[in-house]
C-alpha cells in the first residue's frame, strides 16, 4: 500500500443549491512529499483529472496537449458521437462564458479559475458548491451531467490513479527526489521567500498519453502536472520546478515588488520586460538551471525551452545570470533586476557565451 489514504467515493445524493446528482468519483488523496526544507503536498484527483480531460476534449484547457487527448479519445473510444459533441459543446461554453466573465468584472475580487477550483477541492460536490453562486445551477447541473457523461470512458484511463500514484510512489525512492527538494528551496530563497512560512504548494498529477509532451500550470498554490507513464523525476523535475517559481514570484514581498518595479520603470524598455520576466524567468530557472541539473544528457540551448519565441529567448539570454544566482545564493533584488534588464536588452557578461554553451 502506497503511502496516501484510503479512497473514500461519494454517493449519488442531491446537494443544496448545487447540481442535482454529484458523479461518482473517489475523493482526492492528499499527502505531504517534502516535509524539510521545501514543504510539498502531493495530490491524487480523480476530479481534478476527469475535469482537465473533459477541458481538453472540449478545447477549452489551453494546454498544449489538447491534440494528444483527442487523439487518445478517437484511438480509445472511436469517434465522438452526437450526444458526446454536444456535450462538449456545452461544457465549451460555460468555460467560455466563465473567461468572459472574469474579464469583465470590475470588483477587485479575483475572478473564478474553474480550474483551479477542481485541483483545490477534495471533491466534486465541493468543486460545484464553490462555482454555483457564481455561474448558476443551470451551468453547474449542465457541467455535473457532462463529467458524468465522459466518467466512465475516463475511468479506464484513470485505472485508479494508477500513472499519478507510480510517479510519486517511484519518485520517493529516487535520489534524485531529495535533490529536487533542496533545489525547490533554493529557488525560494532567491525570491526572498520562506517557504515554511506559505500556505504549501501542491502538486496534483494527473496522466497523460505517453510519446508526447506534457503541460504544467500553477493556479495560486495549486500545480496541474501532466505524468506520462514511464516518466521519473528527471523528466518532471523542470515542470514542478517551472510552476513553483511561479507560485514563488507571486508569494514575493510587496516592498520588494515594490522595489523591483521601481528599477522597471527607470528603464525604456522595463515594463515590457517585467512582463516577459513573469514567463521568462520561471523558464531559466526550471528549463535552464533545473533541467540541465536533473537531465543534463537531453539539455541543449539549441531547443526550445518555452513555446513562444519571445519568452524562449529572453530566458536563454538571462540563464547564465539565474545559473550564477543559484548557485551562488545571490537574490532577486535590485541589482539582479538591472542584470536582467541588460541582458533582456542583448548585453553579455565576461564569459556568459562559455556558459551557455550547449553539452
Amino acid at each position: 500500500m502506497t503511502g496516501f489514504a484510503l479512497l473514500f467515493f461519494l454517493v449519488f445524493f442531491p446537494v443544496i443549491g448545487g447540481p442535482e446528482a454529484v458523479p461518482d468519483v473517489p475523493r482526492a488523496e492528499v499527502e505531504t512529499l517534502f516535509q524539510d526544507s521545501y514543504p510539498l503536498e502531493g495530490s491524487i484527483s480523480m476530479p481534478a483529472a476527469l475535469f482537465h480531460w473533459v477541458d481538453s476534449l472540449a478545447g477549452t484547457s489551453g494546454g498544449k496537449t489538447v491534440p494528444a487527448y483527442r487523439q487518445e479519445f478517437a484511438q480509445r473510444f472511436g469517434k465522438l458521437s452526437a450526444e458526446d459533441a454536444a456535450r462538449l459543446q456545452r461544457f465549451q461554453a460555460i468555460r467560455l462564458e466563465e473567461v468572459s466573465r472574469g474579464r469583465r468584472l470590475k470588483s477587485p475580487r479575483r475572478p473564478l479559475n474553474m480550474l483551479g477550483v477542481f485541483l483545490q477541492e477534495p471533491d466534486l460536490a465541493a468543486a460545484f458548491a464553490r462555482i454555483e453562486p457564481v455561474l448558476g445551477p443551470e451551468a453547474v447541473d449542465d457541467m455535473a451531467a457532462t463529467l458524468e457523461h465522459f466518467r466512465p470512458h475516463y475511468a479506464e484511463i484513470w485505472n485508479g490513479g494508477q500513472v499519478p500514484r507510480r510517479f510519486l510512489d517511484g519518485a520517493r525512492q529516487d535520489p534524485a527526489w531529495k535533490d529536487l527538494e533542496g533545489f525547490l528551496a533554493r529557488v525560494a530563497h532567491f525570491f526572498g521567500v520562506d517557504p515554511r512560512a506559505i500556505p504549501r504548494p501542491r502538486l496534483v498529477a494527473v496522466p497523460v498519453p505517453p510519446d508526447d509532451g506534457t503541460h504544467a500550470e500553477a493556479v495560486g498554490r495549486n500545480m496541474l502536472v501532466e505524468i506520462r507513464p514511464d516518466d521519473r523525476v528527471k523528466d518532471q523535475a523542470a515542470p514542478i520546478v517551472h510552476e513553483n517559481a511561479h507560485y514563488l514570484w507571486q508569494r514575493m514581498s510587496e516592498d520588494l515588488r515594490d522595489r523591483l518595479l521601481e528599477v522597471a520603470r527607470g528603464n525604456p524598455q522595463g515594463l515590457q520586460a517585467w512582463e516577459l520576466l513573469r514567463e521568462a524567468l520561471p523558464t531559466a530557472i526550471a528549463q535552464g538551471v533545473a533541467d540541465r541539473a536533473f537531465a543534463p544528457q537531453g539539455w541543449s540551448t539549441e531547443v526550445p525551452w518555452y513555446h513562444t519565441e519571445d519568452v524562449d529567448s529572453c530566458a536563454k539570454r538571462i540563464y547564465p545570470l539565474v545559473q550564477e544566482a543559484l548557485d551562488t545564493g545571490a537574490p532577486f533584488d535590485e541589482m539582479m533586476m538591472r542584470k536582467l534588464l541588460w541582458a533582456y536588452q542583448g548585453g553579455r557578461r565576461p564569459g556568459a557565451q562559455s556558459a551557455i554553451t550547449p553539452r
